[in-house]
């Protein structure tokens, strides 16, 4: 019975992101943005090895950190 309006309400918010998303992606006078996101499943924040974890080394992680903005 409610199917409909939910569906159409859902079809819609997607819609909308997508065309925002498209609008926002332009890159400003021609320049692209250097972003990199990582994304790691299951991972706090003490677990790397540049916060000081004894046993967990992460050499790549650590020289992005030394080399990122904060």
């Amino acid at each position: 019975m409610f199917r409909l309006p939910s569906y159409l309400l859902v079809v819609t918010f997607v819609f909308a992101s997508v065309t925002a998303s498209l609008r926002a992606a332009k890159p400003a006078f021609g320049k692209k943005p250097n972003i990199i996101l990582m994304m790691t499943d299951d991972q706090g924040y003490a677990p790397v090895g540049r916060h000081g974890h004894p046993w967990i080394h992460t050499p790549h992680l650590d020289a992005m950190y030394d080399k990122s903005t904060r």
